[in-house]
């Protein structure tokens, strides 16, 4: 028998007798594990909230990676576990997919759209599905460095 778990299920699996196999997470296959979405119409309508969002966004995951403590004290809190193996599990899960700058790729979209079952979704083209110019803007203006230099 197989079955693609996460942590903290892996655990349990592992209890009843079964053997990880192999780490998705850790074969790096592109794929879009987190992301932010909104519409054209918020984009263009309202640049600086996304621009505020992703600075707080950034933020948040530079403290995932700076303070690991308080982040799994807050995972614990949030996923009603007190488990510190299972949340700390969970927790490097996470980390083994976030990006200090998280910038979507063309190879990722595509991965998605390589498993859609729609006409649509297999003739698209990747690049419409993403805009990384303002996780630019804020990576060069130094912003997303100076997180981590504090």
């Amino acid at each position: 028998m197989a079955a693609l778990i996460n942590a903290p299920v892996i655990y349990q699996a592992q209890d009843i007798g079964m053997k990880k196999i192999v780490s998705v997470t850790e074969l790096n296959i592109p794929f879009i594990f987190v992301a932010v979405c909104t519409t054209r119409k918020v984009i263009q309508q309202k640049p600086e909230a996304i621009t505020r969002y992703l600075r707080a966004y950034t933020d948040a995951i530079s403290i995932i990676f700076r303070d690991k403590e308080t982040t799994l004290k807050i995972m614990g809190k949030q996923m009603k576990m007190e488990n510190r193996q299972w949340v700390e599990a969970v927790y490097d899960d996470v980390v083994g997919v976030l990006q200090r700058a998280p910038y979507m790729t063309k190879a990722e979209v595509q991965a998605v759209l390589d498993v859609v079952k729609s006409p649509k979704g297999v003739r698209a083209k990747p690049e419409v599905f993403y805009d990384n110019s303002f996780v630019q803007k804020l990576d060069a203006s130094g912003f997303i460095k100076s997180l981590y230099e504090r």
